[in-house]
């Protein structure tokens, strides 16, 4: 064999050997670039799981807080009327009826219950009927605004009647603005009223 082609299959078998390496240097990057993918692929999932569990544990946080601040309002709604006087007892029950009236064709009647709930269970039931009694001196117009008072064995509660297709309440009552959707709110427009004052609705 020539020199020349000795040098030349020498430069060959040392092409064979860098390519060789080339070749083994690249598989080995590659699979060490694929178990980091793997890592990365693992702890993506380990993150959208804690994301997840972040996510609930939120979830539960604010319906936690949700209740607090029900109880607190709660609280707040029985320590004011705990503070009112009898005159302004009379107002929030008057408002209250006046509410359910706007959604009611312009009628509604209040039982003792729900006079309760207005008041925030500040006082007794048999104090409602006093307030009752009050509000309906207040306003001065039975057609408008009077107490149903039932015998113990009525089927209906006695209660706190409304109809406001007999006229309009006085704008306000014990300095409150009784035609407002809640203390703060602004004015409500009065729905047209129907209806005759002996259908009054039951509560009970």
């Amino acid at each position: 064999m020539s020199d020349d082609l000795e040098a030349r299959v020498d430069e060959l078998e040392e092409m064979v050997g860098e390519f060789k390496a080339a070749s083994k240097a690249a598989f080995q990057k590659a699979k060490s670039a694929e178990s980091e993918l793997g890592d990365l692929r693992e702890d993506h999932a380990d993150l959208q799981t804690e994301v997840e569990t972040l996510r609930d544990e939120n979830a539960a946080l604010e319906q936690e807080l949700d209740e607090v601040r029900e109880r607190t309002d709660l609280l707040q709604a029985v320590r004011q009327a705990s503070s009112l006087d009898s005159e302004e007892q009379a107002a929030v029950c008057i408002q209250n009826l006046h509410n359910k009236a706007q959604n009611n064709d312009g009628r509604a009647s209040l039982s003792p219950s729900e006079g309760l709930s207005a008041l925030g269970h500040s006082i007794d039931r048999t104090s409602v009927y006093d307030v009752y009694r009050r509000a309906e001196r207040l306003v001065g117009d039975d057609d408008l605004l009077w107490y149903q008072s039932e015998p113990r064995n009525a089927d209906k509660n006695s209660r706190l009647i409304l109809d406001l297709t007999e006229g309009s309440l006085p704008s306000t009552v014990a300095g409150h603005d009784v035609r407002t959707q809640d203390a703060c709110g602004s004015s409500t427009t009065r729905n047209p009223a129907v209806g005759a004052r002996e259908n009054q609705p039951a509560d009970d």
